[in-house]
């Protein structure tokens, strides 16, 4: 069985607009395999970017992946600029919490990342 690298279970999530909720998880089960491949499809607002974020931020923080060996390919640049947007505030939000924590092991990686975070290829077809 293949090394799993992330594994969602029963992952659920809604958002409330205009007054209305709207779930866009429901009971999630996910599991991708380190060095899996992965494409992600979905209307607006339905979780891809916080998905995306997540993973790339786990690579850094958890496998050591330098952000300079990111690829990640959307389609608008719109969207693009979006991704490594969130994708450093991902990281400065991460190493308050870590500095607040007394880990500054984490920290620094963290600090490190967003050094790097014009390295990542975030781009688009």
């Amino acid at each position: 069985m293949p090394d799993k690298f992330i594994t969602l279970n029963n992952v659920s999530k809604s958002y409330t607009r205009g007054g209305e909720t709207l779930k866009v998880l429901d009971q999630l089960q996910l599991s991708i395999a380190r060095g899996d491949f992965v494409a992600l499809f979905g209307p607006s607002g339905s979780g891809k970017t916080t998905l995306l974020v997540e993973r790339i931020v786990n690579l850094v923080l958890e496998a050591g992946v330098p952000l300079s060996a990111v690829a990640a390919i959307t389609f608008t640049e719109a969207a693009a600029s979006e991704l490594a947007s969130r994708i450093r505030a991902r990281f400065e939000q991460v190493q308050a919490e870590a500095i607040a924590a007394g880990d500054p092991a984490r920290a620094d990686r963290c600090r490190q990342a967003v050094a790097d975070s014009d390295l990542a290829a975030i781009t688009t077809l």
